[in-house]
């Protein structure tokens, strides 16, 4: 048994499924994506825990240097890089952050060839992000994310996810300068609350698909608290 995950990884290849128990893993870091990252799970390779997110941590780093007041830096350490068809699914990842050239997801990056939803091919599932910081995501970004909890992340654009495709989500409590809970999501089944915007979309801003089936409530904005610029249907928003 490895005491690192990318030490486990490295001996992983597409089709394979890697299995992790309990712990805080925060140690170890390979190079994906302009980013130092706490594990890179390589395509078609699932990264599953045996007991779920409140068990199971991945950590990353600020950059202790760093004067931007995120935490972002050369220094910074990602949570998870997924390498096209990857999976990530039953962890907790917290606490990531970027290099500022880097841009997408503090907490999680897809693939960096993925430029629309239809491209998305990584996904990350039944997961908390929590408390993770970029430019464009701070949660995640560029993948496919369902039945997750997303929360209390930071970014300028999407402070909790950013281009993704998300459903059975929820989003609470994270914060950003445009599109407080997702920026450039299409969400269905979800919930949205509690998330706040310095300039606007409070709950989601510049979305390229439809919100539908989703509860959008509480959200905050100098500019539309809940929705900016984005179609919804069957869907309630209000507060």
């Amino acid at each position: 048994a490895a005491h690192m995950l990318q030490e486990t990884l490295g001996y992983a290849g597409a089709g394979d499924t890697v299995w992790i128990t309990n712990g805080v893993y925060d140690r170890g870091s390979n190079p994906a994506f302009d980013a130092t990252n706490r594990a890179l799970v390589r395509a078609g390779v699932i990264l599953r825990s045996v007991n779920g997110p409140q068990l199971t941590h991945i950590v990353g780093a600020a950059d202790p240097a760093s004067t931007n007041a995120w935490g972002l830096g050369s220094a910074a350490v990602r949570g998870v890089a997924l390498s096209g068809a990857a999976v990530l699914d039953g962890f907790t990842v917290r606490d990531g952050r970027i290099p500022p050239d880097a841009y997408y997801g503090g907490g999680v990056c897809g693939d960096e060839r993925a430029h629309s939803e239809a491209d998305y091919p990584g996904r990350i599932v039944n997961c908390i992000l929590r408390g993770n910081a970029a430019l464009y995501g701070g949660g995640a970004a560029r993948a496919q994310v369902q039945s997750c909890l997303v929360e209390s992340n930071r970014a300028e654009y999407g402070g909790g996810l950013a281009n993704t495709a998300a459903g059975f989500c929820r989003l609470t409590g994270n914060q950003a300068d445009t599109g407080g809970g997702a920026y450039g999501t299409g969400l269905s089944n979800s919930m949205v609350t509690a998330n706040t915007a310095t300039y606007d979309g409070g709950g989601v801003a510049s979305s390229w698909d439809l919100i539908n089936n989703c509860t959008i409530v509480g959200n905050q904005a100098n500019i539309c608290g809940g929705l900016s610029r984005v179609t919804a249907h069957n869907s309630l928003i209000y507060y």
